[in-house]
């Protein structure tokens, strides 16, 4: 059976666009790719590439994998006056193709068959992915997410500095996160919906990193500036949602707390407007601090400017904007914190 596949899956580089009678893939299923052995999807568009594309993605769809419907969208912001009042509406629209990524495991897929509908001038496509290959690079890969958990997990209890230990425990997690999602794609291409049993308890693991996440490793967080008291609960929110223990750093916490996120905001508003525009620059400054040394381990900040036809909506919108980065500047401290690059 391995010459026949290999036979088949040699043809599909020479498809070329037919027009003669329906295929029987049309309805999802075919007969000359089993799903015993293959995992079948099939795509539409106006063109030949939209519509290989589509086949890809309906494949990956099946998975858990890395896929991205990316497209492009353009923003509209409508400014109405009634009165003293100032009112803006954003309304967004779509205005790309669907482009689809997909990971390692999803390389062999290959499109099969392709066939133009003369009546509507629909192209159709029929993309394969050999059910055998994807099992055994799903199976290597997750072995070795295996071993770098295993060494990860020996690891940390030599481990003295928290600030290290947390960025050894945040990799291991998601290792393990990594593995789960290859372990659910191994199922989806095993005919016999079969994972493989990891060599360690993954719920033992989860529960000691998210307890040290959770009570040994602190968090704190201040803002100075105008208007950045409103950074303090978004900030929190934030980091609180990746499983740390973040609080409001206060005079009885401060010496407690391993790191301190130093958050500083600034606005300049201007009372001269521009075109009958009224414009509010907006900064936020962060600095994360280690304090075990008092060290800057990292800094980070955001930045824009508000436009609206009064200097007070002017503000509003730049202080509304400055708290929403909160967001990305969070995202930044978890980054840091984990090491990543």
């Amino acid at each position: 059976m391995k010459t026949t596949t290999a036979t088949v899956l040699a043809l599909l580089f020479a498809v070329s666009v037919c027009r003669g009678q329906k295929p029987d893939w049309l309805s999802g299923t075919s007969s000359k790719y089993p799903n015993e052995f293959y995992l079948v999807g099939v795509g539409a568009g106006k063109t030949r590439d939209v519509a290989e594309n589509q086949a890809r993605a309906s494949i990956a769809k099946t998975f858990s994998a890395d896929i991205s419907a990316v497209t492009g969208v353009v923003t509209t912001e409508t400014i109405a006056q009634k009165g003293q009042t100032v009112t803006a509406d954003l309304s967004q629209k779509t205005v790309s193709d669907i482009e689809v990524g997909v990971n390692k495991t999803l390389e062999g897929t290959e499109i099969a068959d392709v066939w133009e509908d003369r009546e509507t001038g629909t192209v159709h496509a029929l993309a394969v992915l050999d059910r055998s290959a994807a099992q055994s690079i799903l199976e290597e890969q997750i072995r070795q997410k295996d071993e770098e958990i295993l060494q990860l997990s020996t690891s940390v209890g030599d481990i003295s500095q928290k600030l290290e230990k947390l960025r050894v425990m945040l990799r291991q997690n998601s290792l393990m996160a990594a593995r789960e999602r290859l372990n659910n794609d191994c199922r989806v291409v095993d005919p016999m919906h079969r994972g493989i049993q990891a060599p360690f308890s993954m719920e033992e693991e989860k529960t000691r990193i998210s307890s040290f996440l959770k009570n040994d490793f602190k968090v704190g967080v201040s803002s100075s500036g105008e208007e950045s008291a409103r950074l303090i609960k978004p900030t929190l929110k934030s980091l609180s949602a990746k499983g740390l223990h973040a609080r409001k750093v206060t005079s009885s916490n401060q010496n407690s707390m391993d790191v301190i996120i130093m958050l500083e905001s600034d606005l300049d508003p201007s009372t001269e407007p521009v075109d009958e525009w009224y414009y509010c620059r907006w900064q936020v400054d962060m600095t994360i601090i280690d304090q075990r040394d008092s060290s800057s381990i990292a800094t980070d900040s955001r930045h824009g400017r508000a436009g609206q036809l009064s200097a007070k909506e002017s503000r509003r919108k730049a202080i509304s904007e400055m708290t929403r980065s909160v967001a990305g500047l969070s995202e930044s401290v978890w980054n840091t914190l984990r090491g990543a690059e």
